[in-house]
């Protein structure tokens, strides 16, 4: 009997009798990795366009890994991760040391590499180090991290990673209270006042730690968006998502200009002391407003009150004579 086995490194063959037989096909103990995917930020999940995607993840990853403290424990060192005909794979090839624990921690963005900051492992500690991270008005991506723990089984399981988004995603959303006949456009959208620089961590629990998120903004720092209309009672319109740095006890001042037809366009202003309701990393906010006749200084007519009629007044019968 030939019995041959198939592993990732390559074809072993055993000759014996003139019969061939396939016994079996194994993946041997190379370390793989499984379908990684991201974790919502809340219920509502991703925006389903643009550079965030209904894909969620980027076609790729950077993994680190060791099996314990010293250099010559390292596995992975920022190792590349890519998707191919469906599976993700990495071109140099890792072996599972039976009885050994591995720490696995990687880090996920749109770009072929981090496109600012520095990626470093603590391979005492377990934790992931994004250092001088910046999300600003021309580095909109959504960064992903993740961590895992997992030993050699009789299995083999794929290495397994649950991504995390360490940004805060923010949108403003504009109502009208003039009617659906005098519809309002928003242009010169402005955001200021944001801390765009800051460092992420992740260690063994798998939760975004921003430790060094108060480097100061400047009065230049903005975030744009392009003009949109149609802002009307019965429809309400909102600006794109913007990815930030989880802010501490910062001001953040949005501006915009508010048109509507037969009146002078007019500058308004928005301040938001975030203060201890600071964003935090992978969710959501939605701020809302209602443009009123008083923000564009148009007459207004407050609801009409009617007085109730009053009681009937009983007329006797003999107030009701016939040809009278």
């Amino acid at each position: 009997m030939k019995r041959i086995l198939i592993a990732i490194l390559g074809v072993a063959a055993l000759a014996a009798c003139t019969k061939t037989e396939v016994v079996s096909i194994s993946e041997g103990n190379t370390i793989k990795f499984d379908n990684a995917f991201v974790g919502n930020p809340t219920k509502a999940g991703l925006p389903t366009g643009d550079q965030y995607g209904a894909a969620n993840l980027p076609p790729h990853f950077f993994v680190y890994a060791n099996t314990g403290a010293t250099d010559a424990d390292k596995v992975f060192d920022g190792e590349k991760v890519y998707k191919d005909n469906g599976m993700w794979v990495y071109d140099n090839l890792k072996k599972w040391e039976s009885g050994k624990t591995y720490r696995f921690a990687a880090f996920a963005v749109k770009d072929e590499s981090l496109p600012t900051g520095n990626a470093a492992f603590d391979y005492g500690s377990h934790t992931l180090t994004i250092a001088d991270y910046i999300s600003d008005n021309g580095n909109q991506r959504d960064l992903l991290m993740a961590t895992s723990i997992q030993t050699l089984n009789p299995q083999n399981e794929a290495v397994k990673f649950t991504f995390k988004h360490a940004l805060s995603m923010v949108k403003f959303t504009f109502k009208s209270s003039l009617g659906d006949k005098n519809p309002i456009t928003i242009s010169d959208f402005k955001i200021t006042g944001v801390n765009t620089t800051g460092t992420a961590k992740i260690g063994t629990d798998n939760t975004v730690k921003w430790t060094s998120s108060s480097v100061p903004a400047t009065t230049g720092t903005e975030f744009t968006d392009d003009e949109w209309d149609n802002v009307t009672t019965s429809d309400s319109q909102s600006s794109d998502e913007f990815v930030f740095i989880p802010q501490g006890d910062v001001t953040v001042t949005v501006t915009f200009t508010a048109t509507v037809a037969g009146l002078d366009p007019k500058p308004l202003k928005a301040v938001i002391n975030l203060g201890t309701d600071a964003w935090k990393p992978g969710l959501r906010y939605n701020y809302i407003a209602t443009i009123t006749g008083t923000d564009m200084d148009v007459i207004e007519f407050a609801p009409p009150v009617v007085e109730d009629w009053n009681d009937y007044t009983d007329v006797p019968d003999n107030d009701l004579t016939p040809g009278a």
